[in-house]
């Protein structure tokens, strides 16, 4: 299978957010500056500068990463909006299977 690249570096950087706190204040207090120097398209640097769980989700983005960085960035009382991005990303790529004719996966 193609591994990539994009969603490597998306990892790379919320594992960074998420182990360390330093990464995480420099993150928080200016991520499109933080992500400037990585290699990501107009689109990746958006979803990273929104933290748009559901789309980097759907892209591949490791869920469980996700999460741990959403937990430091947002904080534990904030994960109804974590779920709620990850449900409308499934929603999006169901929808997008039905009208290519495809059999919703479970």
């Amino acid at each position: 299978a193609e591994v990539n690249v994009s969603v490597n570096t998306i990892e790379r950087i919320l594992w960074q957010v998420h182990t360390n706190p330093l990464e995480a204040e420099r993150f928080g207090a200016d991520p499109t500056a933080y992500i400037k120097d990585f290699p990501l398209d107009p689109e990746e640097r958006t979803w990273l500068t929104t933290f748009d769980a559901g789309a980097m989700a759907e892209a591949g983005v490791s869920s469980m990463v996700l999460m741990m960085a959403f937990q430091v960035l947002r904080g534990p009382q904030h994960m109804g909006e974590y779920m709620q991005s990850l449900g409308e990303a499934r929603g999006r790529t169901m929808a997008a299977r039905a009208a290519a004719g495809q059999a919703p996966q479970r």
